[in-house]
C-alpha cells in the first residue's frame, strides 16, 4: 500500500495577530485582595507588637543583669579599694530626671558612659530608677546589701519564699481584658495578662492561679450582666499557658466553676535569679449562646512560691 503525503493549503492556515490586553481587575478581586490584606494585617500587627514589647523587655532585662553584676564586682574596684567602701553609696550622682548624654546613670558600677538614654531616676536615697522602654516597673538600689530590686514585690529565699499578686496588680494585659474590682475577666482565648516578677534565687518555684466563671460577663457591646448563663457543659478546666521571657514554660489546668474560685498549680524548673516577664495566655474559650453558655474566665490572683 503506498501512502500519500499530506499536504495543506497556506491558505488556511490560521493567522496570529497580535492583541492588547485591555482588561483589569474586577470588583470582586479587588474585594478578594482587600480581605487578604486585612486578615494579614489582624494576624501580624498584633504579633508585631508582641515582639517589639518584648525586645523593649529584654533590652530593660539586660541593663539590670549589667547593674547588678557591677554591683557585686564593685569592692573588688580600686576606686572602692581607695574608698575603702563596700557597695557604692550610690549608683550615679545625676540628678532626678531621664538619663542623657550630659547625664549618664549607673557610671559607679556600668563604667563612666553608663546608661545615657532608656531610665529615669524617680526618687534619691534611696535611688529609685524606672526603664522607660519596659513595663514602668521601680527598680530600688539599697546601699547596705547591694541590692537592685523591684520595689514592688520579689520573691525568692528566706526573705520571701512566696508572694501574690492580684490580677489587677498586672503589669500589663491584652486589649480583651476588664477589670472587676481586684480580678480580672475576658470572654476571649489567647488573652494574656504579664507580670514583670524579680526572682531573687535560683531554683524550682510553684506557680499558682485562682480563677472561677463569669458568665454573666456583659455580652458583646452590653454594659449589663447577663442573666441565666452558667459554664459551658463539659467545660472542666480553664487551661492557661505560661510563658518566661516568651519561651513556654508549662501549663496550668485550673478547675472551672460558677460559684467559687479554684486554683491551679504547675512546676517552673530550673529558673535563673533574676527579672522575668511572666505572661498567663488562657487558651480554650467556649460560647454556646443557644444554651446560654459561656466560659469567661475570671482570674483572682497568681502566687510564686520557692519549692
Amino acid at each position: 500500500m503506498k501512502h500519500r503525503e499530506r499536504t495543506v493549503d497556506a491558505s488556511f492556515a490560521p493567522v496570529e495577530k497580535n492583541r492588547v490586553c485591555l482588561t483589569g481587575f474586577s470588583l470582586v478581586e479587588l474585594v478578594v485582595v482587600l480581605v487578604i490584606l486585612s486578615l494579614l494585617s489582624f494576624v501580624a500587627l498584633p504579633r508585631y507588637a508582641r515582639l517589639k514589647e518584648t525586645a523593649r523587655f529584654a533590652l530593660t532585662k539586660q541593663t539590670v543583669t549589667a547593674i547588678r553584676k557591677g554591683i557585686v564586682s564593685y569592692p573588688a574596684t580600686p576606686k572602692a579599694l581607695a574608698r575603702g567602701e563596700g557597695f557604692p553609696k550610690s549608683l550615679d550622682s545625676a540628678p532626678l530626671g531621664e538619663a542623657s548624654e550630659s547625664e549618664s546613670f549607673f557610671t559607679e558600677v556600668l563604667g563612666y558612659d553608663g546608661v545615657k538614654a532608656g531610665w529615669q531616676k524617680v526618687h534619691r536615697r534611696p535611688d529609685r530608677y524606672k526603664p522607660l522602654l519596659g513595663y514602668q516597673e521601680v527598680y530600688e538600689y539599697n546601699p547596705n546589701d547591694g541590692t537592685f530590686v523591684l520595689v514592688s514585690k520579689a520573691v525568692g529565699g528566706d526573705e520571701a519564699p512566696q508572694e501574690t499578686w492580684s490580677a489587677a496588680e498586672a503589669s500589663g494585659e491584652s486589649p480583651k481584658w476588664e477589670i472587676y474590682g481586684t480580678t480580672q475577666y475576658t470572654s476571649w482565648s489567647n488573652q494574656y495578662l504579664d507580670y514583670v516578677i524579680d526572682l531573687l534565687r535560683s531554683g524550682n518555684f510553684e506557680i499558682a492561679i485562682a480563677a472561677k466563671n463569669n458568665a454573666a460577663a456583659p455580652g458583646q457591646g452590653s454594659f449589663q450582666p447577663r442573666q441565666g448563663w452558667s459554664l459551658s457543659n463539659g467545660y472542666t478546666h480553664f487551661l492557661v499557658d505560661v510563658y518566661v521571657d516568651g519561651k513556654k514554660k508549662t501549663q496550668v489546668r485550673i478547675p472551672a466553676s460558677d460559684e467559687e474560685y479554684n486554683t491551679g498549680t504547675s512546676v517552673l524548673s530550673d529558673v535563673a535569679s533574676g527579672v522575668y516577664l511572666i505572661r498567663l495566655v488562657w487558651k480554650n474559650d467556649s460560647y454556646r449562646p443557644f444554651f446560654r453558655e459561656d466560659a469567661n474566665i475570671e482570674v483572682r490572683d497568681l502566687r510564686l512560691s520557692q519549692l
